[in-house]
């Protein structure tokens, strides 16, 4: 099936939610239904079957969990701005 400009409509209302509400997980949440529900022919039944399915199966994989302890920190690290950064240089 070829869906065309359709594909810009979940990015599009992801990025607009995440603008309007501040929150991410739910932009991201209202994105993924929203591809599920153009994908599965505007059922929103099987939108939220596959969506769900979708988040559970992608949190399951233990290599995607590993992955998120170490890079969070390193995050965290690097998001923190030290103090010989905020110093000027003599």
């Amino acid at each position: 099936m070829d869906y065309g400009y359709l594909t810009l409509v979940a990015p599009i209302l992801t990025l607009a939610v995440a603008i309007a509400t501040r929150k991410v997980p739910l932009a991201m949440l209202v994105g993924i239904f929203t591809g599920q529900l153009i994908i599965c022919g505007w059922n929103p039944f099987t939108a939220i079957n596959e969506s769900v399915n979708g988040i559970l199966s992608v949190c399951a994989d233990t290599g995607n969990l590993q992955t998120g302890r170490v890079t969070t920190p390193v995050n965290m690290m690097l998001s923190r701005p030290s103090i010989k950064m905020m110093m000027p240089i003599t």
